[in-house]
């Protein structure tokens, strides 16, 4: 092969009468590589695609426990929603039964305090109808006895009853 003058190699000039065993690309087999392991190429992407699939095993399996994660955060947060709720409403019964005890306890003194006053005036009455039950009956007495005249002393609830002295027949 001599060059000509121009520098070029005739080879690679176009319409030369090696034109048609020119070569645009060169292929070549590769040699199998030899992993650590001893095994070759071939082995080495079975193992991969293995282990490729192991890891979207895992990612399957750990989306599968982030979903689950997701589920329970959404009942954990409606469990508290409900919770909330339920203490809100304990503290609004709390509330309102310490109310319905101060009243009642309010309603139970005027209770006794009407009760109590109850008891006097029935007892006054009492006294009362006493005394005019008396009157009656000694008043009654005096109608059925035209003779008896009636005295009051001081207590005008004592009252003293006598009879006048007859008068005296002339002999």
């Amino acid at each position: 092969m001599t060059k000509k003058p121009s520098g070029r190699d005739s080879r690679a000039e176009p319409g030369g009468p090696n034109d048609h065993l020119r070569v645009d690309h060169v292929y070549t087999v590769r040699p199998a590589k030899l992993s650590a392991a001893g095994t070759t190429a071939p082995e080495n992407e079975t193992e991969e695609k293995r282990q490729i699939e192991a890891l979207n095993d895992e990612i399957r399996h750990l989306r599968k426990q982030l979903d689950e994660v997701a589920a329970f955060r959404e009942q954990i947060a409606g469990l508290e929603q409900r919770l909330k709720e339920t203490t809100a409403r304990a503290t609004e019964l709390a509330q309102l039964f310490t109310r319905e005890r101060n009243e009642r306890a309010a309603l139970a003194q005027r209770l006794e305090e009407v009760t109590a006053s109850f008891d006097r005036q029935r007892a006054e009455w009492k006294d009362e109808l006493i005394v005019l039950q008396e009157r009656h009956a000694l008043e009654l007495e005096v109608a059925q006895h035209p003779g008896l005249a009636r005295t009051d002393t001081v207590d005008d609830k004592k009252k003293t009853w006598h009879v006048p002295s007859a008068p005296q027949s002339k002999a």
